[in-house]
């Protein structure tokens, strides 16, 4: 497994899916405040709402700090939805091995790794 570890759970009811993620390397805020995105929403509970590819998904750091993901697309299955959620956020990329392999007498990467802490490169269409 990359650098981070998730579960997932279906939900017959609304068609979606539930996605828990354990990585130190994921901040939804982050993400959002970011610039590179442009239909996410930051709630006023902290949680962030964010819409792709038909998707729409609420995501939201419980107290263990485990980032919960809830995905919705009624044309897809669950797996699919799962999939779609999980390349979308770049899970393949891992990002723990990328910080830890920059030189570390480059201080200027070293420092652009500390300024986007949390943020991924989102696999958008």
């Amino acid at each position: 497994m990359i650098d981070s570890a998730w579960t997932k759970y279906f939900d017959d009811e609304t068609d979606g899916v539930i996605i828990d993620i354990k990585s130190d390397t994921l901040d939804l805020k982050s993400i959002a405040d970011s610039g590179q995105c442009f239909r996410w929403y930051v709630q006023d509970d902290g949680s962030v709402a964010f819409l792709f590819e038909g998707c729409a998904v609420l995501g939201y750091t419980l107290k263990n700090g485990i980032v919960r993901l809830v995905a919705i697309e009624k044309s897809m299955t669950c797996n699919q939805i799962y999939e779609k959620v999980l390349n979308y956020l770049d899970f393949k990329t891992d990002y723990r091995a990328v910080i830890n392999g920059i030189d570390k007498k480059d201080n200027h990467l070293i420092n652009a790794a500390k300024y986007s802490e949390g943020i991924r490169i989102l696999n958008a269409p």
